[in-house]
């Protein structure tokens, strides 16, 4: 049997049915209105929005996936580096953009640093962050306190909305400690 890690074929090309299925939860702490896929049922999911928008699941494209088991958010250096034998990333950036623009992946609005993905709502959970202006970071907010007053909002304006991010700046424990310290000396 061959497993969707074998890289003696182009890393784009259609996976193989005998491949394994995606892991079993995508996100460790799903919230409570994103879907629970389990058994399969999210790379199923991802093959019908991928074949809605033109596309098909390659093996790259289920590496990628299996990326974000194991972590919310991640560069396109984090997802290349989780993919044995990738080398060259320009599949890997053809890959992302097709996966955004089919609905699957979301990039990360952060200006200031790496371009970074995460599944879309709809496959995952919700995702608003805290970003570190010093360090960088990235730490994903649990829940979503705008959620529900935007969508009262959008009600009556018949405004429907599809997406949406929020994402502060300011500084993280670690770097206000490490300022805290330089500050004392």
């Amino acid at each position: 049997m061959t497993s969707i890690n074998d890289h003696n074929s182009h890393p784009d090309a259609p996976a193989r049915s005998d491949a394994p299925a995606a892991p079993d939860h995508p996100h460790p702490h799903p919230s409570p209105d994103a879907p629970e896929y389990s058994d399969g049922r999210l790379e199923a999911a991802v093959k019908r929005r991928l074949h809605q928008n033109g596309q098909r699941m390659t093996r790259l494209k289920q590496e990628v996936l299996e990326a974000f088991a194991a972590a919310e958010v991640l560069s396109v250096e984090q997802i290349g580096n989780r993919i044995d034998g990738l080398g060259d990333l320009s599949p890997l950036y053809r890959c992302l953009s097709g996966l955004e623009e089919a609905g699957v992946l979301t990039q990360v609005s952060v200006a200031d640093g790496p371009r970074r993905y995460a599944l879309h709502e709809q496959f995952g959970r919700h995702h608003d962050y805290l970003l570190c202006t010093r360090c960088a970071s990235l730490q994903e907010m649990p829940g979503c306190a705008l959620r529900e007053s935007a969508q009262q909002h959008a009600s009556r304006s018949g405004f429907l909305i599809e997406d949406h991010q929020v994402l502060l700046r300011g500084i993280c424990a670690t770097c206000r400690q490490v300022e805290g310290k330089a500050a004392e000396a």
